[in-house]
């Protein structure tokens, strides 16, 4: 994470971008988060030139079978609210922004590759229709 904040969120750059990267590395720290993901993809207004971004997109790669053990209620927590909180339903606004924009499934999973495939395209105007994801391996 450190090479991920020395290039997008470093003194030199805006407040806000330095905002959603201590947003993003306290998500990334928290034990439910910490425990269940292997791989976090970045992605959104974060990891491109804008030098205001509005939040970060990220998709959180589970451990294999995470998915399924959290919705068959295998794991001891409410689904719905432990979800809600692996996909930054809950972390920090600024300008009517959650900072995180979340979405979680396992490595390889159905919504995991949807996501991963989604983040790769644009069809904005000026944009290259293809671009980079950054997918950092955390446990």
């Amino acid at each position: 994470m450190a090479e991920v904040q020395a290039v997008l969120a470093s003194s030199a750059h805006s407040t806000i971008r330095q905002q959603i990267f201590a947003e993003m590395t306290e998500h990334l720290r928290k034990p439910l988060v910490k425990d269940l993901t292997r791989r976090v993809l970045i992605n959104g207004g974060f990891a491109s030139s804008k030098p205001q971004p509005k939040d970060v997109d990220l998709v959180l790669g589970l451990a294999p079978g995470t998915m399924d053990a959290l919705l068959g209620g295998q794991l001891g927590l409410n689904s719905v609210a432990a979800l809600a909180a692996l996909e930054g339903k809950f972390s920090q606004m600024i300008g009517g922004h959650r900072l995180i924009h979340g979405f979680a499934d396992d490595v390889g999973g159905p919504k995991y590759e949807v996501m991963r495939e989604f983040l790769q395209r644009s069809d904005r105007v000026g944009e290259p229709s293809r671009k980079g994801i950054l997918a950092v391996e955390l446990n």
